[in-house]
């Protein structure tokens, strides 16, 4: 990959559109740009880091996630003072393998009260029309990865810290060094393989499943057994209740026998039969009424008399606050509602089962109150706190809400009649003559079969309901042994599944060990040359090696491991820049690379290695940023037959911008 040209446009020291081009030949390899320093060098560099990865740059910015107050900062001062708004950077990038590609990369930012940035990709000159998030997955992918970049684009001053990175085993630069060298790869494919066969061990060791089976199994033969010999008890209560009623059935029948001789007391059973049907038909409808339809019609009662005070006050409240005050006296009322039920409903006349009406009623009198409220029904339209409108108020005036002229009056009238009537013929009953004790027995028999049946009714219907659960039960326990019968069979698969992946786990750990150590030579012969090449103390270095995590050290003539500060920060840069050289030749990866301040620290001897044996062969492409005392005439003659572009800036103090001049 070779950067064929780079735009700079309103970016710190370079007002308007500033253009480089970086043409490269077969041995001149080199781009020179010689500034001084403040002059913009350092600029270019950044600029080219920001225009591949916006915010990832937080080496360039500090603190770290000062980014956009940096980009801020960085419109250049005259572009700001004309109001243009507006700073990008563009990279136009070459492949250096397979079909020739173009790719341009522009990151664009409006520095305004906030920041827009917009980042634009084109392949041959054809826009990528992908997402933001997509653009910068192509950017990592396709050109170079964010985390091999600092291997590339460096400073040459700063470049020695590589080395105290990889002597001092940082994870993150070896890991970078692993993925490089292709070793990377295989480790993560291992990891994953690791964590599959992991989650199948777990999937074994949870599934004690032939256990679970038996101990389900045995529950639910248990079940059958309680729903057989409920069953039993069931038919024996149904054998029993028949049995009853063929007697109750013959009292019954010398009952009207005897009814017969007393003309009276056969209509008085007639006649009583016939009423508490009537009563207990009466007593149900009240029940009913009072349960379903009595909250409402109170209810529509309140609404009635709250309406007006909600008129006079509507300036005052919100809606909100005038439901509230309404469920206030919602609440009220519902307590008067009780006491006004139990002074009115005596015992004597009341169904059994009333005073539990009672508080039934009273829940379902607030339910219905905040369910019309909620969804406002019947009031389609009705707005509560807002001002009512004329058609509003009519419908609401218009319902039925007067309790006394209500269904309810009639039903407790006709309970209280047919209840009085009924008594009444029990009285009569009790008072005619009786013929002998004989008839008492018959009554009493009579009554004590009625209950009896009724007791052995409900016992049936208990057990019965018991057998319904009992199978729901069973239904369900059947369904999990199906689970765990078809878990049984997946569990032989899976242990099939652990034996290979533990095979192809141990294959590729057998794969990555080798390679390792055929990477971990390789890297370890290259390095040595390209570093005793350059290295001038040879007496005191016999060999760097490379350790299997491709961590490294630095060993004397006798075997003995240097301490890192034997080396001064020179010999850092010259060992940096060997293992850049070394990665470079073992993985193949012909990137551009760009230099600042490459021999900022190094004596005279060092930088003619750099010069005469290092930067024309470090890349395809170098892209050298140097102050004029850098890159002296000395230096300057080894180099120059390597340079295909030489670039000077200039400073322009009184407009605080710099120019480009091409030598």
């Amino acid at each position: 990959m070779k950067l064929k040209q780079l735009k700079i446009h309103n970016y710190r020291v370079f007002y308007k559109t500033n253009i480089f081009a970086f043409p490269v030949k077969e041995r001149e390899t080199i781009v020179l740009i010689n500034a001084r320093n403040g002059y913009g060098k350092t600029s270019i560099l950044d600029a080219v880091k920001i225009a591949l990865y916006g915010a990832k740059n937080d080496d360039i910015w500090h603190p770290k996630d000062a980014y956009l107050q940096w980009m801020r900062e960085s419109l250049n001062y005259k572009s700001f003072g004309e109001r243009d708004n507006i700073l990008w950077i563009e990279l136009i990038l070459e492949t250096s393998s397979g079909p020739p590609q173009e790719i341009a990369i522009r990151r664009e930012y409006y520095i305004g009260e906030t920041i827009e940035e917009t980042l634009r990709i084109k392949e041959n000159d054809i826009p990528l029309k992908l997402d933001r998030l997509d653009l910068e997955d192509y950017i990592e992918e396709v050109i170079l990865p964010h985390e091999w970049s600092s291997f590339f684009l460096f400073d040459g001053e700063k470049i020695g810290k590589l080395a105290d990175e990889i002597e001092y085993k940082e994870r993150g630069v070896l890991e970078n060094i692993k993925k490089l060298l292709r070793v990377g790869l295989y480790e993560y494919a291992l990891v994953d393989l690791r964590e599959v066969r992991k989650s199948i061990l777990k999937d074994l060791k949870d599934s004690m499943v032939q256990a679970k089976i038996a101990q389900i199994e045995a529950e639910r033969k248990g079940n059958k057994q309680q729903i057989e010999f409920l069953e039993e008890e069931v038919k024996t209560l149904i054998e029993e209740k028949y049995n009853i009623q063929k007697e109750l059935e013959e009292i019954k029948k010398e009952i009207r026998r005897l009814g017969f001789k007393n003309k009276g007391l056969e209509n008085i059973e007639i006649e009583l039969e016939k009423i508490s049907n009537e009563f207990l038909k009466i007593k149900e409808e009240l029940a009913s009424y009072m349960k379903e339809e009595l909250p409402l019609l109170i209810l529509f009662q309140l609404i009635n008399k709250v309406i007006p005070v909600l008129e006079k006050e509507k300036e005052a409240r919100t809606k909100y606050e005038a439901v509230k005050e309404l469920k206030d006296k919602v609440e009220s009322k519902r307590q008067e509602l009780e006491r006004w039920l139990k002074a009115f409903i005596k015992e004597d006349v009341a169904p059994k089962n009333l005073e539990y009406l009672v508080k039934v009623i009273a829940e379902q009198f607030v339910k219905k109150w905040e369910e019309i409220f909620a969804v406002e029904v019947p009031m389609q339209n009705m707005e509560l706190g807002e001002e009512i409108s004329p058609r509003d108020y009519e419908f609401i005036t218009k319902l039925p809400v007067n309790i006394n002229a209500s269904k309810l009056h009639y039903l407790l009238d006709e309970y209280s009649r047919i209840f009085n009537k009924r008594r009444k013929l029990f009285k009569e009953r009790n008072s005619l003559p009786k013929d002998s004790e004989y008839i008492n027995d018959l009554f009493s028999k009579q009554e004590s079969f009625i209950k009896e049946i009724g007791q052995i009714e409900k016992e049936i219907e208990y057990k019965q309901r018991e057998i319904k659960e009992k199978i729901c039960k069973n239904n369900g326990l059947e369904k999990q042994i199906e689970r765990l019968q078809d878990r049984l069979k997946q569990n032989e698969y899976l242990n099939v599944l652990n034996q290979y992946m533990q095979k192809i786990e141990i294959a590729v750990k057998n794969y990555i060990d080798e390679l390792i150590k055929v990477k971990r030579e390789e890297f370890e012969e290259v390095l040595n040359t390209h570093f005793k090449t350059a290295f001038f103390k040879k007496d005191e270095v016999g060999k760097i090696e490379v350790n299997s995590d491709f961590s490294i050290g630095i060993q004397d003539y006798r075997g003995n491991y240097l301490k890192k500060d034997k080396l001064s920060a020179g010999e850092k840069q010259i060992l940096a820049l060997a293992i850049l050289q070394t990665l470079a030749k073992l993985t193949g990866k012909e990137y551009f690379v760009i230099i600042d301040t490459p021999l900022g620290r190094l004596d005279d001897y060092y930088r003619q290695i750099l010069v005469k044996e290092v930067f024309p062969h470090l890349s395809q492409q170098v892209i050298i940023l140097s102050t004029p005392e850098e890159i002296r005439d000395e230096y300057y003659q080894f180099l120059q037959k390597h340079i295909s572009k030489e670039y000077r800036l200039e400073y322009w103090v009184g407009n605080s911008l710099s120019k480009i001049y091409e030598v």
